[in-house]
């Protein structure tokens, strides 16, 4: 609902930021015709050019100061290394409550800052254009106007003051009666006050914000599809126990003036100037609403779990639910599956066929689930605690599921609430299904199939499309026993892609034996990193494996370092870096060039290659791509996806692919003969 209504607001609040400016140069323009026919003797004239000389001069000065400020803050908070940074916010949990309640002293005290500078920009704007109209000086009408749009964009308009207006996944109390009775006696059993409306999502989860003085209760689809009644009031019960905190703290204030922050600024032909006006304050606010999130989410979450003590067998079985449907979600990416656009026609049960599938694997899996959830282990950047740990604190020592006793009425209205989803679900997809078919499921289709027809060849720049093709089409055995072709085939720098999706296939089906996989794929293949440490983090703290999960810490903050200091510096150019003219093997340039000339579509206008030094020796082979005008986003996004995946591929040296930008660095120009193509 946020989303629906923040267009409207920006568009107006864009529109009445320009109402009191209007109303200045007029006061200004009257100011002019009465004083500047003034006689004023030297002393007074001199006074107000320095006031006026003051307001303009201020804010640029405040402008380089923030500049300042931010560059000396972020050193501050620099902590050198990945290992310090994760030991640092380590610290911070573990006193958890000093710094929830230092961080709620800290917020308040920037956030007025901000506010204190836009006042002072529009307190500028005011005096500059007094003096400057007294003095007859129509240049600076425009500079204090400036001013005036920046400090009230800041100010004046942040409170979002809209009805709330229904949308097409928003339920109505009319319609659905019954969940929100359920909804309100949470909401009173909390001691909380004002009127509540339930918008449905696609997804299995549930939350809660206050928008245009509603509770607005998120709830995911596939969590109302398969909680009961008391274990969806239960839930109801945890949502409005992080609403009364919030106004007991305070904290919800913080909240909202951090998405306002994020999301909610009015839109104005000068946001790029007043983004920099308040840098220092937005990126300090920034970074302590983060550090204020990460220490006190564990504690805040544990706090509202004590809201379901009432009924704590039921929200033992709602949140054994959760973890279980988030285990099946993880589980079935490593199995064979039928693609969302296999069928001519989209589905219109989508959601049902979700639950009623889900309801068969949990008849499987339950025990199976139920032994991970007692061994799972915490993640240090997990916001939720472990299941296991929210049961353990509603001294719940049974983790069995609840008969499901729901009366008729929650039935009916969590039938409809599955229908209206289905039915939502269907008319997005209608919209553009042929095109999206067409795209995702039969152009991956065709793809394998000339492969096939081809003989299955394996060819180094090629392989990895295919095995994408193959994983977007549902056909996972296929990508497993093409992974191991290929690991065959090819040398491991080569082969890297076809281990880490080998990996990431087994881990889901519980084989140890894809950690040594991804490991392998990360090794040889740096941009592998980011995505392989997350797979081997989720399944060692899954599957409760401690050892393992040091080793993976450890490693993590040294590729991670390494990452950052090396490979990801190969990827960029800055006006220090160190280029040299690039000297391929003999063929080597035709080689690839050719291969450019083969995928570009007549859409390249220059590609430069330059070599690129870093400090510890370290180099890269460095292309740097410029696409003509005229090239359609779409149509550069797929080219450069596949020079990306032919560089990629290439075992020889380090080679980065940069996509040409006019504010980019262009010091690569100057390198002899770097333009190649």
């Amino acid at each position: 609902m946020e989303n629906r209504q923040s267009k409207k607001n920006v568009l107006k609040l864009s529109v009445l930021a320009y109402i009191p400016i209007g109303i200045l140069m007029l006061l200004m323009s009257v100011l002019g015709a009465v004083f500047q026919s003034k006689t004023w003797n030297i002393e007074i004239f001199c006074t107000i050019k320095i006031c006026e000389i003051v307001a303009l001069v201020l804010p640029p000065v405040l402008l380089v100061i923030g500049l300042y400020q931010k560059k000396c803050y972020q050193k501050k908070w620099d902590q050198g290394t990945f290992s310090k940074e994760r030991q640092f916010l380590i610290e911070q949990r573990s006193k958890a409550q000093d710094v929830t309640e230092q961080q709620l002293k800290v917020l308040p005290k920037i956030r007025k800052s901000a506010d204190n500078r836009a006042r002072l920009l529009i307190a500028c704007s005011v005096i500059g254009a007094i003096f400057a109209g007294i003095l007859g000086n129509a240049v600076v009408y425009i500079i204090v106007a400036i001013y005036m749009e920046m400090g009230l964009s800041r100010l004046c308009f942040r409170k979002e003051s809209d009805p709330f207006i229904l949308g097409d996944n928003d339920l109505s109390k009319e319609k659905y009666p019954y969940l929100y009775q359920m909804a309100e006696r949470a909401r009173d059993a909390l001691h909380c006050s004002g009127d509540i409306i339930i918008t449905v999502t696609g997804e299995c989860n549930i939350g809660i914000k206050k928008v245009a003085g509603y509770y607005n209760i998120e709830l995911g689809v596939m969590l109302a599809g398969i909680e009961s009644e008391d274990e969806l009031f239960a839930m109801f019960l945890h949502e409005f126990a992080h609403m009364k905190e919030e106004e007991q703290d305070g904290s919800g204030i913080e909240y909202e003036y951090r998405n306002w922050l994020l999301y909610g600024m009015v839109e104005s032909n000068l946001q790029a100037i007043t983004e920099w006006m308040f840098l220092y304050q937005d990126t300090r606010y920034q970074c302590e609403f983060e550090l204020y999130e990460y220490a006190s989410s564990l504690i805040k979450e544990l706090k509202a779990d004590q809201s379901m003590a009432s009924v704590r067998q039921a929200a033992a079985s709602g949140l054994l639910k959760l973890f279980y449907f988030d285990v099946f979600s993880w589980e079935e990416q490593g199995n064979n599956f039928a693609p969302l656009y296999a069928p001519k026609q989209p589905s219109s049960h989508f959601v049902t066929e979700q639950i009623d599938y889900w309801q068969q694997q949990l008849s499987k899996r339950e025990v199976d689930w139920r032994n991970l959830m007692e061994h799972e282990l915490p993640a240090q950047s997990d916001s939720h605690p472990t299941t296991k740990m929210r049961l353990d604190a509603l001294w719940i020592t049974s983790y069995q599921l609840v008969k499901d006793a729901s009366c008729d009425a929650y039935r009916k209205e969590q039938k409809a609430v599955c229908g209206l989803m289905d039915k939502l679900i269907y008319c997005e997809l209608s919209e553009e299904y042929e095109e999206n078919r067409k795209e995702q499921y039969l152009e991956p289709y065709r793809q394998i199939q000339e492969w096939k027809d081809e003989g299955q060849p394996i060819l180094q720049h090629e392989y990895a499309r295919i095995l994408d093709a193959l994983l977007q089409v549902g056909e996972v055995e296929a990508a497993l026993l093409f992974c191991d072709r290929v690991i065959r085939e090819l040398p491991p720098e080569i082969s890297a892609y076809a281990y880490f999706t080998k990996g990431r296939i087994l881990i889901r089906r519980y084989d140890e034996r894809a950690i040594e996989l991804i490991y392998h794929a990360i090794e040889n293949n740096s941009n592998l990193i980011q995505s392989g440490l997350d797979e081997i983090g989720y399944f060692c703290c899954l599957i409760g494996n401690r050892a393992e999960l040091e080793r993976y810490r450890k490693t993590a903050d040294e590729l991670m370092q390494k990452n950052e200091d090396e490979y990801r510096q190969l990827g960029i150019l800055t006006p220090s870096d160190q280029l040299e003219r690039e000297e391929l093997p003999d063929g080597k340039l035709d080689i690839i060039l050719s291969y450019i000339q083969s995928v570009d579509e007549n859409q390249i206008l220059h590609i430069w290659l330059v070599r690129k030094v870093l400090p510890t020796g370290m180099a890269s082979s460095v292309f740097i791509v410029q696409f003509k005008k005229e090239c359609p986003p779409d149509q550069q996004e797929e080219i450069y996806q596949k020079l990306f995946c032919y560089l990629d591929t290439l075992d020889d040296r380090c080679y980065s692919l940069i996509l040409y930008d006019k504010l980019m660095c262009k010091n690569f120009k100057k390198v002899k003969e770097s333009c190649v193509y």
